[in-house]
């Protein structure tokens, strides 16, 4: 870790646990609680679109309001597509004992042409924030990777 905090392996875990909690939900077609991971205050973005999908514009969301707006009622449908996380990382933050930063590969599998496949990958760049309710996002940074 380059930081003079360090962040604890019960820190470490509970911030995989949310990440993995993300994937979970967003699979599940729980809008709920996707939005409930987040810091009221938090901030989601869509930074590079997906060329070719659905989510194909950048999108900016600032407060958990915001988020819940725009993410209830067009939520996915359960098992709609596949969620999965790959390469997690979490590290300190040098400053402050309470946050963290992070990112993960997000998988999306979907059913196209009768057959399961990657359709598109995603990297996050991720601010946790310890709340009185555990570790929350922050912020969540998508960006699509290209094809």
């Amino acid at each position: 870790m380059n930081s003079d905090v360090q962040i604890s392996s019960s820190d470490i875990l509970a911030v995989l646990a949310l990440q993995v909690s993300y994937v979970n939900a967003v699979t599940r077609g729980d809008g709920a609680a996707m939005v409930g991971l987040y810091a009221p205050d938090a901030v989601w973005e869509r930074v590079v679109p997906g060329a070719g999908t659905k989510y194909d514009e950048p999108v900016r969301l600032e407060g958990i309001d915001a988020i819940k707006e725009y993410f209830l009622p067009n939520f996915p449908a359960p098992y709609e597509v596949l969620y999965l996380s790959v390469n997690p990382v979490v590290e300190a933050v040098a400053t402050d004992a309470d946050r963290a930063t992070g990112s993960v590969t997000l998988l999306l599998v979907s059913l196209e042409n009768g057959q399961q496949t990657i359709s598109s990958a995603i990297e996050t760049q991720d601010v946790y924030r310890r709340t009185d309710a555990g570790w929350k996002f922050e912020r969540r940074s998508l960006s699509f990777l290209p094809k």
